[in-house]
């Protein structure tokens, strides 16, 4: 029965995906090796990942938990495991914080007005109804535009 260390190793090595995909998956799974990394994976209790768990950062908690279930996955899938231990224990998803928007045509302006006239065409929504079309002006009813949401069906990439 191998380590999680090894297990990890042999996930990393047969897992198909983008290079950066990869480094962010191996920083995460550091957090499980560097508690777990000896132990064989058959070894592993809900009670302990729990305990480990509460310990993580909080903002990453999620996304670390996350990547340890995958790899616990793989094992069961491969027929190491007959049950993830890490899917017994809770990972809640991290409630999204609410981002700012727009909340009047003024705002909208006073941004357009910082940026350079060669910028302004490209960075903001363009087409019928959504924002400043090539050659119009900026005016109270295209600001609205971008403060609401465009629902003309107009494409922002084109312009059309």
């Amino acid at each position: 029965m191998p380590t999680l260390d090894a297990l990890c190793e042999e996930y990393l090595a047969a897992h198909v995906a983008e290079a950066n995909t990869l480094v962010t998956l191996r920083r995460r799974l550091k957090y499980a090796r560097d508690t777990f990394g000896e132990l064989r994976v058959d070894r592993l209790e809900p009670r302990s990942i729990g305990a480990w768990r509460k310990r993580l950062p909080e903002g990453s908690a999620w996304h670390i938990h996350k990547a340890l279930r995958q790899v616990l996955g793989y094992a069961v899938r491969v027929k190491l495991l007959d049950e993830n231990s890490a899917k017994l224990v809770p990972n809640p998803e991290p409630k999204r914080r609410e981002v700012s928007a727009f909340t009047s045509p003024a705002e909208v302006e006073a941004v357009a007005d910082e940026l350079p006239a060669s910028a302004r065409s490209r960075s903001l929504p363009r087409g019928r109804g959504c924002g400043r079309r090539s050659g119009s002006r900026w005016s109270a009813a295209t600001s609205t535009a971008i403060v609401g949401s465009c629902t003309s069906g107009a494409s922002t990439q084109t312009g059309r």
